[in-house]
């Protein structure tokens, strides 16, 4: 997958820095740090969903990688900027803030119109064209709220989509164009998604990490779309509400830092990643057409072509990423130094 950096960034990065050369000033630090966002945003998150601090801190593959990308001058204040002035931090924080807006896209997807109830008010017309549109992706369910027994149509369940991918053509098709963009970036999907093979622009790992997403909220995220998440207002009998299955959240439902993934979840993500690496050597070409020829007839229907948008315990699961290709294009070229000694050979980290 091929770098890209915006050349105007690039340039205004420069002249900031030249602000360096005595001392790390408030604009040249705010200016690296923008940069640095930026550059895990286009080139770190798509290869590497997860980080912990020892991954990132001074010394790290990750930390040379950066520092050689976005900061290219004055190396003799890197350090000092990255350990003192929160480069590290705005690493990890920029990784975990992706994490959680491809979460919240999918959950938006999730409960917008992917779902329907099927009861009493619901106008027939209306839940037979929607059954019509989403025929490859919805399927009925039963949800019970307090007394009731409620009739629902829902997308798969994550074991059943796992269990067949891109066997199951049609099907994981939906749950790409759905479920996919949020994490990949829904600014950028558009545009590539019409005139390039999927394999060659979304990594095994971020598929793998929609795949987690998907079997994490899938339960909560149902109940927030059914009628079991309404209360009668009596107290008694009410459906007690599902957890995310993968993330520590407080009793206020608020989120824990670093979205509190579990080492459960973390292992999961692993076995994901392996899953979608072997789906896509044996049915990666075929699936990759069939996704191709889709969105070229859904954009023969429109009356305008698609045109491409403007653009703890955790710390000792080893947790599968795709940056050993990128590390070796990035810094191939650069002796990389630990402690003194130079690195002969960048492995999987």
């Amino acid at each position: 997958m091929a770098v890209t950096t915006n050349q105007n960034e690039g340039q205004e990065v420069d002249a900031l820095a030249a602000d360096l050369e005595g001392k790390l000033t408030t604009k040249g630090v705010m200016a690296w740090k923008e940069a640095i966002a930026s550059f895990v945003r286009s080139s770190i998150f798509p290869r590497k969903q997860f980080v912990t601090d020892e991954e990132i801190c001074w010394g790290s593959v990750i930390q040379k990688v950066i520092c050689t990308k976005t900061l290219g001058r004055f190396p003799g204040k890197w350090q000092e900027f990255w350990e003192e002035q929160g480069g590290m931090e705005v690493v990890r924080r920029t990784v975990a803030r992706r994490r959680q807006s491809s979460a919240d896209g999918q959950k938006k997807n999730f409960q917008s119109k992917y779902q329907v109830r099927m009861s009493m008010n619901k106008n027939i017309g209306n839940l037979i064209n929607c059954l019509a549109a989403n025929v490859e992706w919805v399927e009925a369910a039963t949800r019970n709220r307090s007394n009731v027994t409620e009739q629902i149509i829902e997308p798969p369940k994550p074991d059943e989509l796992e269990k067949e991918m891109r066997k199951d053509t049609n099907k994981y098709i939906q749950f790409v164009v759905r479920m996919l963009p949020p994490v990949y970036g829904k600014e950028m999907w558009n545009g590539i998604v019409v005139k390039t093979n999927l394999s060659e622009f979304v990594t095994p790992s971020q598929e793998a990490f929609a795949l987690l997403l998907y079997k994490n909220g899938y339960e909560a995220w149902s109940w927030m779309t059914s009628d079991s998440s309404s209360s009668d207002g009596s107290g008694n009998g009410s459906t007690e509400r599902p957890i995310f299955k993968y993330t520590a959240r407080s009793k206020e439902h608020v989120m824990a830092r670093n979205s509190g993934w579990t080492t459960e979840g973390l292992d999961m993500f692993n076995v994901l990643y392996e899953l979608v690496k072997k789906d896509r050597e044996a049915n990666g070409r075929v699936f990759d057409e069939a996704l191709l020829e889709y969105y070229k007839e859904k954009s023969s229907k429109k009356r305008k072509p698609v045109t491409q948008d403007e653009a703890g315990s955790r710390g000792r699961v080893k947790i599968s990423d795709d940056l050993d290709g990128f590390v070796a294009e990035t810094l191939g070229s650069v002796p990389l130094e630990l402690d003194g000694e130079v690195i002969q050979e960048v492995r999987e980290i």
